[in-house]
């Protein structure tokens, strides 16, 4: 488990890395599963381990890099905030307001009457 974290960290670290390397690029653009597609391709394959591409970003940087998402689009109106008022007082009021006082009520009784068990029942 801690090694799936340990791998979450360092590949957001890296996707960061990269972004910054490009001036402007916002790091909400780069792709989670690019990278780990590109480290998983990195391991697998074995080729550069010891980097020979120079400058910061690495492979998995600039795989990232090449396959950045789109831009988000501007908000148009504001974001609806969760009401202050919790639900369940909310839904306390409705049902106060909903109830109505019994005043009267019908019962009827009806009872059943068992009719005798056919014969070869009994004698078994």
């Amino acid at each position: 488990m801690w090694a799936l974290l340990m791998l979450y960290q360092v590949l957001r670290i890296v996707m960061v890395d990269a972004a910054e390397s490009v001036p402007g690029t916002d790091p909400d653009r780069c792709g989670f599963t690019i990278a780990l597609q590109a480290a998983r391709d990195q391991v697998v394959t074995a080729c550069d381990v010891i980097t020979t591409t120079p400058g910061p970003a690495g492979t998995i940087g600039h795989r990232v890099l090449s396959g950045l998402l789109s831009l988000r689009r501007p908000r148009v109106s504001t974001r609806k905030v969760k009401s202050p008022v919790p639900l369940q007082r909310t839904l306390r009021r409705r049902q106060a307001r909903d109830r109505r006082p019994v005043t009267g009520l019908d019962i009827t009784v009806q009872v059943r009457r068992r009719t005798a068990a056919p014969a070869d029942r009994l004698t078994r």
